[in-house]
């Protein structure tokens, strides 16, 4: 089976924290992503989710007002980019998160989503 760096998503997107759900939403549609990192004073501080985010405002909180922050995700949970499909597989499942960071020497070089693992499962000669 593959390393996870081979079906991780890259370049990746963040969003400043100040942002509005609203803001946020708007930049999930134009760039089709799923999930963004958000960042705050030059480093990420958490993943933003799209689902979580709508779940957010549906529950009450104003897509005006509300900010990006408040529906984020964090610690950031992170994979080597040399970790394999059943590790990060093994990860997200005992984590139960639905992304993760891939890092490479310490530094994430791309995003990893529980779509992209069975994809690399799906097709693990790519």
């Amino acid at each position: 089976m593959g390393e996870i760096g081979q079906f991780m998503q890259s370049p990746v997107f963040s969003i400043g924290s100040e942002c509005t759900l609203s803001e946020a939403i708007l930049f999930f549609h134009t760039q089709q992503v799923d999930a963004l990192f958000v960042e705050e004073g030059g480093r990420y501080v958490g993943i933003a989710i799209k689902s979580n985010v709508i779940d957010r405002i549906t529950g009450g909180l104003s897509p005006e007002t509300g900010f990006i922050r408040e529906s984020m995700e964090q610690p950031i949970p992170c994979l080597d980019h040399h970790s394999s499909l059943q590790e990060a597989s093994q990860f997200m499942e005992s984590n139960r998160i639905q992304f993760s960071a891939v890092t490479e020497n310490h530094l994430v070089i791309g995003m990893l989503s529980q779509k992209d693992l069975i994809t690399g499962i799906n097709n693990p000669g790519q």
